[in-house]
């Protein structure tokens, strides 16, 4: 509740996000290792930097390791990848993408996959909305996706969700890099 009543700025810094991630990691290596879920990373050694707001971003990679861990509950995988994509045409992808990102725009991508159920169809449209949560009564409060996708709004990015193919799900983020001529 306190990020949607607290000021919607962002204290942007010049930073990696593969950086983000790997801190993001350590603090929830513990629950992780409990849970016998492996950390699979596909981290780009050339990815750009971007203006962020470490702090918020961390909150986002929690929310969405933590969901992925609770989804696959005990043994499973957690990928992550970080790549630099041209948007190839408008249209070609789904959602806030199509309207954030310009045809011929480099961007930074991240995805998150899980090993677990996936989200089923009845819930699919509702996993953004405030308070809507699939954990059990005391297990979750319906605010980490709201939260996460707020957050990446404020960054200009976007946020998709789906399922797998090969069972599970995958969040894929997308964030424009910095302008080196914009940058202070």
């Amino acid at each position: 509740l306190l990020d949607f009543s607290r000021d919607k700025q962002l204290k942007l810094e010049r930073g990696n996000v593969n950086a983000v991630i790997r801190d993001t990691l350590h603090l929830v290596e513990h629950e992780l290792r409990q849970r016998h879920i492996q950390p699979k990373l596909s981290l780009s050694d050339t990815l750009p930097d971007m203006d962020m707001d470490k702090n918020k971003l961390q909150q986002v990679f929690i929310n969405l390791f933590m969901n992925a861990a609770q989804a696959m509950e005990h043994d499973g995988e957690l990928q992550v990848t970080t790549r630099e994509v041209d948007i190839d045409r408008p249209g070609q992808n789904k959602g806030a993408r199509q309207a954030r990102f310009q045809a011929g725009e480099s961007v930074i991508e991240v995805e998150v996959a899980d090993t677990g159920p996936g989200i089923r169809p009845q819930d699919r449209e509702k996993i953004f909305e405030l308070f809507y949560t699939t954990k059990a009564v005391g297990e979750g409060t319906g605010l980490g996706l709201s939260v996460t996708r707020n957050i990446i709004n404020l960054h200009h990015g976007s946020i998709d969700i789906d399922n797998r193919p090969e069972g599970g799900t995958s969040v894929i983020l997308l964030f424009r890099k910095t302008n080196r001529e914009n940058t202070q």
